[in-house]
């Protein structure tokens, strides 16, 4: 497996050779190739190694047209493995990955897979319930009713010196990701018009949820690309006694 990372913002010499072994900046997305002679058991095991190292980038595939064809059978288990996108090898990759990396079909299970990958499988199933809520189509447009509507749930109190979200913070946490998802995917949109789409009352209280999870403005959550690197944020800033 061959594998790389794109450093925003994404272009073509944005792209960088990686041993794997090393670090990676913030808001990076690592390329896996699949090559020749690796055996696809290997491969999906490498891959998902690598994401429990660097839970923060999100995986893409690089599959270059005239190899597809020897590329099939990986192609067909990326969804198995969490590849977010595929990439030709030859368009930009920004531009060619953007709209898969943030439209994912089924953001609440990736985000409880990805919760238990990084050491917190109790959460896994609180995350996939409000991340299913959420209801995502090609225009970027969310629906919140039942997500702002579906009923009380149970609030938790947190432990003495211990911090894990409550029923209304999930809520709220995957409302400001799918929204940071729809910054990403349509980047020519005026703020204003996120916030609108995405349910927010206006541009500041979308701005005030950004800052509350993300610790970024909803310019920096739409320079990256992917939701990994603004939950990696949120989820540091937990407080968890093991």
């Amino acid at each position: 497996m061959k594998t790389m990372w794109l450093r925003p913002p994404y272009g073509q010499t944005d792209l960088l050779e990686w041993d794997f072994s090393g670090g990676l900046p913030s808001c990076s997305i690592i390329i896996v190739t699949p090559e020749r002679h690796d055996e696809i058991s290997e491969f999906e095991s490498s891959v998902h190694l690598m994401r429990r190292r660097h839970p923060y980038a999100p995986a893409v595939m690089q599959v270059v047209p005239n190899e597809a064809s020897t590329c099939i059978a990986f192609i067909r288990r990326a969804d198995r493995m969490r590849i977010r996108a595929i990439w030709d090898g030859r368009s930009p990759p920004g531009e060619c990955i953007r709209s898969d990396i943030t439209t994912p079909r089924n953001l609440g299970e990736d985000i409880g897979e990805w919760l238990s990958l990084v050491g917190y499988p109790e959460l896994a199933h609180q995350a996939t319930r409000f991340g299913d809520i959420l209801s995502i189509n090609g225009c970027g447009h969310i629906s919140l009713r039942e997500a702002l509507h579906s009923g009380k749930t149970s609030e938790s109190r947190p432990r003495k010196k211990t911090h894990t979200p409550t029923s209304r913070e999930w809520k709220a946490a995957v409302h400001a990701l799918a929204c940071a998802m729809a910054l990403q995917r349509n980047p020519h949109w005026g703020l204003a018009r996120v916030a609108m789409e995405c349910g927010y009352g206006d541009q500041a209280g979308m701005c005030r949820a950004f800052k509350r999870f993300f610790k970024v403005t909803p310019t920096g959550a739409r320079s990256a690309l992917g939701w990994e690197p603004l939950l990696t944020r949120w989820v540091g800033s937990w407080t968890v006694l093991r």
